[in-house]
């Protein structure tokens, strides 16, 4: 979605190679406009594209977003040894799916929790909670980051009943749906 895609975007402006994920076409498309290398399906056996993808070495950093304990575990198997799962998702309930004894023992996967909102204590001493907003205005004010184009469809307020309609029934096209409020 729209997180996936400017995390897609700012990790290409720091200079990695990504392979995007999302189960909608124009997603995957977006992503590749937006500079993914590669932008896969979540398919039952996407760590093996992945692996595939990367000479069978997997990824130093995955960025799981979408809170869903099946991508978080194909995460873990996608990254390499001692690689970084960044679990940015919003986690809810039993992690039916996620397995411990594979790839995460064997490869000494790091998983991180990530927040919205804060800076992890060994990051603070360079990364303070106004650098952080100051990168993402001075990227979007130099065009680097162009978030208005991921904006598909605005209603007013008085049609948010078809907004909410549009995301139901035609997630391929709603990327970001925003609301007028008058």
């Amino acid at each position: 979605g729209v997180i996936g895609l400017l995390a897609t975007r700012f990790a290409v402006l720091n200079g990695a190679k990504v392979i995007a994920v999302d189960g909608i076409a124009a997603r995957r498309r977006r992503a590749l406009e937006w500079g993914a290398l590669h932008a896969l399906s979540p398919v039952p056996e996407l760590a093996g594209d992945i692996r595939r993808i990367t000479g069978g070495a997997g990824v130093d950093v995955a960025i799981e977003l979408s809170g869903n304990y099946r991508a978080l575990h194909e995460a873990t198997r996608a990254v390499g040894a001692d690689g970084t799962v960044i679990a940015a998702g919003f986690y809810q309930g039993e992690a039916a799916g996620v397995r411990f004894g594979e790839e995460f023992h064997h490869n000494r996967v790091q998983v991180l929790a990530s927040q919205i909102g804060s800076v992890p204590n060994r990051l603070r001493s360079r990364w303070t909670v106004p650098r952080l907003q100051q990168t993402v205005v001075d990227h979007l004010a130099d065009g680097r980051v162009n978030a208005p184009a991921l904006v598909t469809h605005t209603f007013s307020l008085a049609d948010a009943a078809k907004a909410y309609e549009l995301l139901d029934t035609d997630a391929e096209s709603a990327l970001q749906v925003v609301l007028e409020f008058p």
